[in-house]
């Protein structure tokens, strides 16, 4: 059984697709202010902001695969080395469900 939602009405949201838009870096290669801003405005950041912004930088410069240890884990495969210890994956599993429960739980 379906049933039938009253009282809207069905009419388009306006997307602001009617309004010229130009891009600022276009507005200063033509010699136009992009925007007004107060001369005496500055921006203060905080020390943790300092520290994220360090981090940020540190994280940017590891690398995505750590090569050394896929080869590692490449060559334990191909040699017959490489064995899956099914117990401590379940351990592992299960803590970290653990861990996102309690984070998604609220504190009493």
């Amino acid at each position: 059984m379906a049933n039938k939602i009253g009282g809207f009405e069905n009419r388009p949201v306006p997307t602001g697709a009617d309004r010229p838009v130009e891009r600022a870096d276009a507005r200063a290669r033509a010699g136009q202010p992009a925007a007004a801003t107060p001369a005496d405005s500055s921006v203060t950041l905080t020390d943790a902001a300092r520290r994220l912004a360090a981090l940020e930088r540190a994280v940017a410069n590891v690398p995505d695969v750590d090569t050394a240890r896929v080869e590692e884990l490449r060559n334990a495969i191909e040699s017959g080395r490489y064995s899956v210890d099914a117990e401590r994956i379940a351990t592992r599993l299960l803590d970290l469900e653990r861990e996102l429960a309690s984070v998604a739980r609220p504190a009493r």
